[in-house]
């Protein structure tokens, strides 16, 4: 699959409403649906690593991220994942995938932005990002090389 492809994949997401956010670890996952209250259809997973701004202003990005080791880390963890909380119901405005990186830019309502880049040009199977097409059960890694597709069912 082209990168071309992967580009009319996400345009084709262009209104839907994100869903619902997972974090893990460092990684974000945003779920989108055509509907607020729907079902999951699309998930992005911006792996390490991403930032979040708003209004053009950094909120946070991957490597703030604290590592939870003991019970007393958490609510450090917690208080860092809240700060992606308002990403819960807005709508993808445009997404782009620059050359020759594949970085991946997200421009969500309410001016924010979502980037998720190649956290390193040395390792060039590491994917910057993923798109997991639910209804279809194919996973699209998108590396500094390019486009690796991949069956998601289990």
């Amino acid at each position: 699959m082209s990168l071309d492809q992967v580009r009319e994949k996400l345009a084709a997401l262009t209104g839907m409403f994100v869903v619902s956010k997972t974090i893990a670890g460092n990684s974000l996952l945003l779920h989108f649906a055509s509907a607020k209250d729907a079902k999951p259809q699309v998930t992005v997973w911006l792996d390490p690593a991403w930032r979040y701004e708003r209004a053009g202003r950094p909120v946070v990005a991957s490597g703030d991220f604290p590592v939870v080791e003991a019970d007393a880390d958490r609510p450090e963890f917690e208080r860092v994942c809240e700060l992606t909380d308002d990403l819960s119901g807005v709508t993808l405005e445009h997404a782009d995938v620059s050359l020759p990186s594949h970085d991946l830019s997200l421009k969500l309502s309410g001016a924010r932005t979502l980037l998720g880049f190649a956290l390193t040009v040395q390792d060039l199977d590491w994917p910057n990002w993923q798109l997991h097409d639910l209804a279809e059960e194919l996973r699209y890694s998108v590396t500094v090389q390019g486009v690796l597709i991949e069956s998601s069912s289990a």
